[in-house]
């Protein structure tokens, strides 16, 4: 899908240890990365992997929290008006509806397109699925401006009892 769509720049949302986007790095050292993950030893294990592409890390950054000013200086520094991507990638569920929302609201203005694999609530699904929070992605996304591009069953092992998307939005 990234090479499919010249995916350029990308924003992973609970990056972790970086690896997507480190794999991402490593095939295009002009492949323009940030993430975000609240854990201050990812970020710190994410800027030790990520230093021998370059030492100013001109085209990737790392941080524990999403700050509208720094995402907004990171792009205009690598001439760019959005990312092509945001992922979260089963991230979301760890997330209050507040915090989601915030977030969303946020990043939706910085991406023109967002990947997410969570527990898509749709009209075929039970609401109740033994405890796992299923949330209405596509209405969701459709209030921040997006439509759904793709909705296939997650590209990972399924999770019992659930129903786990793969769901890609573009800006509409």
């Amino acid at each position: 899908f990234i090479f499919l769509n010249k995916i350029l720049s990308v924003l992973d949302f609970g990056c972790a240890s970086g690896s997507l986007l480190y794999n991402l790095k490593k095939k295009n050292s002009k492949f323009v990365c940030y993430g975000v993950d609240v854990s201050l030893k990812a970020i710190e294990t994410c800027n030790e992997r990520f230093s021998i592409f370059d030492s100013f890390s001109e085209t990737y950054s790392f941080n524990s929290f999403i700050d509208k000013e720094n995402l907004k200086k990171f792009l205009v520094f690598n001439k760019i008006n959005n990312f092509d991507l945001i992922v979260f990638d089963r991230v979301l569920y760890c997330l209050n509806e507040k915090e989601i929302y915030r977030q969303l609201d946020i990043l939706s203005k910085f991406a023109k397109r967002i990947f997410i694999d969570d527990f898509l609530l749709d009209s075929d699904s039970d609401s109740d699925f033994l405890g796992y929070k299923h949330r209405d992605w596509i209405s969701t996304m459709e209030g921040f401006g997006f439509e759904c591009e793709i909705n296939i069953p997650t590209i990972y092992n399924q999770v019992s009892n659930a129903n786990a998307r793969t769901l890609v939005f573009k800006t509409k």
